[in-house]
């Protein structure tokens, strides 16, 4: 179990963290560049020292600022793959996992790591000779060649090709399943947070706004950043009682949304992509959406059998709909469409509280 509640001082700003994360269990820690994610991380490491803090792993105390306790990173038994992965350029790739290891059990506990992530074959290439998701494989081999306590990631996909993410993801998805220790991975990518960890924690300014399953952070965002973050349109109004157990936005620009429940003042709007539907511009038709929007198509971008279509508003709106509802109304750049969704589909989050968490 690692447990952890410190304060680290940032360029202008103040890193304010607490979490727990389980054996065997992984947490994500994701937000904007210059959030702190990276910072935590290596504080966790001890590779930057905090103003103040506690940090237990199992039985052990690596930090304890009121009892003046700091472990030397060496003997904190953190295994950790850098952003650049690190590697020595001059060593070949099994000494690069073997270093730190006694010498004569290194080259056999290098080759079991290699082996175990398919790069047995490189093992007598230099760094530089081998593709950056090889590379990633070697910085990841030696993080867990030593049996670490800890495992810690810091943006181990960046840089990747979109078929190598995709591997590598896989990869990384089977290694912390099959981790005994706690490991924290921080990235900025929200999806790949989601497939990795059994949890996401969202810094936003040094702090952690929210924390839960992606599932938790998704249908219920705590402020209008992490629904931004998790791939909802975000519309910001003002929001006064409409009857029926419905709330009246008026947004930017004089256009009305409804929501289920009542609520008075300044709101974001929260609204996925997957609830957005598009009907020709007009009278409406047979739907009893209460919401509907006059918008133009700016992009068009194919998943599959389905598109995500970007609608031009006062805001971005994105609609997810099918291929054959796109070919169906002859929708192109600039094409006229209204945006249609349900008022039980429509989340409304207080920018007041959104200003307050941030």
């Amino acid at each position: 179990m690692l447990t952890l509640d410190l304060q680290l001082p940032r360029r202008g700003m103040t890193i304010d963290a607490q979490f727990v994360v389980a054996p065997g269990r992984t947490l994500a820690i994701t937000g904007p560049s210059g959030s702190g994610k990276s910072s935590l991380l290596r504080a966790i490491a001890g590779l930057e020292r905090s103003a103040r803090g506690r940090l237990r792993v199992g039985d052990g105390v690596w930090l304890d600022s009121a009892g003046r306790v700091d472990m030397a990173p060496e003997r904190r038994g953190c295994g950790m793959v850098f952003q650049d992965g690190a590697l020595f350029p001059h060593l070949s790739v099994w000494r690069n996992v073997a270093y730190g290891l006694p010498r004569r059990a290194g080259r056999e506990r290098a080759m079991e790591q290699l082996d175990q992530l398919a790069i047995s074959h490189l093992a007598d290439a230099r760094p530089a000779a081998i593709s950056g998701g090889e590379r990633r494989r070697v910085a990841l081999a030696r993080a867990l060649a030593p049996g670490p306590r800890v495992l810690l990631l810091d943006e181990p996909l960046t840089g990747l090709d979109a078929r190598t993410a995709a591997a590598t993801t896989r990869l990384l998805a089977g290694v912390l399943g099959a981790a005994a220790g706690p490991s924290i991975i921080v990235t900025h990518d929200f999806e790949q947070a989601s497939v990795l960890a059994d949890e996401v924690a969202v810094i936003d300014a040094g702090r952690i706004v929210q924390q839960g399953t992606a599932d938790q952070l998704v249908s219920a965002p705590a402020t209008a950043f992490v629904a931004e973050l998790t791939g909802a349109a975000v519309l910001r109004g003002t929001g006064a009682p409409a009857g029926d157990g419905l709330t009246a936005v008026t947004l930017a620009g004089g256009a009305v949304v409804f929501s289920a429940g009542s609520f008075s003042g300044p709101v974001a709007v929260v609204v996925r992509p997957w609830d957005v539907t598009l009907e020709p511009p007009g009278p409406a038709g047979l739907s009893s959406a209460r919401n509907r929007l006059a918008a133009r198509v700016s992009a068009i971008t194919p998943l599959g059998g389905r598109a995500r279509v970007a609608l031009a508003l006062p805001a971005p709106l994105v609609a997810e709909v099918t291929t054959d509802a796109v070919e169906r109304l002859g929708l192109v750049s600039g094409s006229a469409v209204t945006a249609v969704w349900k008022a039980t589909a429509t989340r409304l989050v207080p920018l007041a509280t959104e200003e307050g968490t941030t």
